[in-house]
């Protein structure tokens, strides 16, 4: 059996009401002090920003769990099978 080692990389996932809310300022600059952090020791950065194009709110913050992708499912899916994978649509096929 052969094992990979595969490089660390950071996935940062947000919304203008956590990057762009002027006040909560404090969030975009600790996401942006962080991923500074990990570039700087060479770990690839991704970010992703949900919903860029409108204005800050609340609602988007919650809206976010319905387009929140992990590997093709929604995260309202996953957090769906917690407990029951057997009976649940987002369980990986072995077929």
């Amino acid at each position: 059996m052969i094992f990979f080692r595969l490089p660390p990389r950071l996935f940062v996932h947000g919304t203008p009401r956590q990057w762009r809310d002027p006040t909560r300022r404090w969030l975009a600059e600790e996401k942006d002090r962080s991923v500074a952090l990990m570039r700087k020791a060479g770990v690839p950065v991704v970010e992703t920003e949900y919903f860029a194009d409108e204005t800050p709110s609340l609602e988007m913050h919650f809206r976010i769990c319905d387009d929140f992708e992990t590997q093709g499912e929604s995260l309202l899916d996953r957090l769906a099978c917690s407990g029951k994978q057997k009976a649940c649509s987002c369980t990986p096929s072995t077929t």
